[in-house]
């Protein structure tokens, strides 16, 4: 579930992970504001992306989920990295390529999103 910082505006992610690591284990209360579970800030990627770029994306900072964002930085949608995947068996040449780009690990980030290994 994406979850928008208020006053900052800031996005941040909570996944099923979290519940189970941190609600279940006591480390963060049943009746704690969603925003102490939040990992903030959350990998976003631009809608005009492709599937091939999420995908890479996602392998890239084993993560499981992608914040959609318009070019406005604005919340869109949440992409899962098994959807990703799924529709990409059929070709999976074109994430090969990606691993093979001379931009480096981040040739795929979207420009001032935030790599956070945390999100996996």
């Amino acid at each position: 579930m994406p979850v928008s910082q208020w006053p900052t505006r800031r996005l941040g992610i909570v996944t099923d992970r979290d519940f189970r690591h941190r609600v279940a284990t006591g480390e963060v209360g049943v009746d704690a504001p969603v925003a102490a579970l939040a990992v903030v800030p959350v990998l976003t990627i631009d809608e005009t992306a492709t599937h091939a770029d999420a995908l890479l994306r996602t392998v890239e900072h084993a993560v499981h989920y992608l914040v959609v964002t318009d070019r406005g930085g604005q919340l869109i949608g949440v992409v899962r990295a098994v959807d990703l995947a799924q529709s990409e068996v059929r070709d999976p040449l074109v994430v090969r390529a990606g691993w093979r780009s001379p931009a480096g690990r981040c040739g795929s980030c979207v420009a001032g999103s935030a790599c956070n290994p945390a999100l996996a």
